[in-house]
């Protein structure tokens, strides 16, 4: 875990646009990878974690296939909601569970975070399924 690297640490996150956001974040960390000579690899992650959101809708941005991220603290499962979207994890296979004490829970990337249900603390047999396929070809 990096702190106070200006330039980096120092991201500006907030913004309308999720995808800039993600895009600039990424050419941020691939510019560090490079100055610093690191490791790039399929299971490498970049992730720059933040106290507030993106912006009002968006808690988090990551592209399938990309080592860059960011993810925001404001609600539990975000981190594991963008790292399972690098490892190329759905939406679409993502879903509404019940947990051990019979409550509705979402798995890590159900698209749309409910404080009526809880964390299901797992991806579904899919999404794993995708991240599975992905780590084969790993290096």
């Amino acid at each position: 875990m990096l702190r106070n690297i200006p330039g980096v640490t120092n991201f500006k996150y907030a913004s309308q646009n999720a995808q800039a956001v993600a895009d600039r974040w990424m050419a941020v960390a691939a510019d560090y990878r490079n100055t610093h000579n690191l490791g790039w690899t399929r299971t490498d992650r970049y992730i720059l974690v933040t106290q507030g959101k993106i912006n009002d809708q968006v808690l988090g941005a990551a592209l399938p296939r990309q080592p860059a991220l960011i993810a925001s603290v404001s609600s539990y499962q975000v981190i594991a909601h963008e790292v399972g979207h690098s490892f190329t994890a759905t939406h679409e296979d993502a879903e509404i569970g019940w947990n051990a004490w019979g409550l509705p829970c979402e798995t890590y990337v159900f698209p749309e975070v409910s404080k009526n249900r809880a964390n299901c603390y797992r991806y579904t047999p899919k999404n794993r399924e995708h991240i599975v396929n992905y780590l084969k070809d790993a290096p």
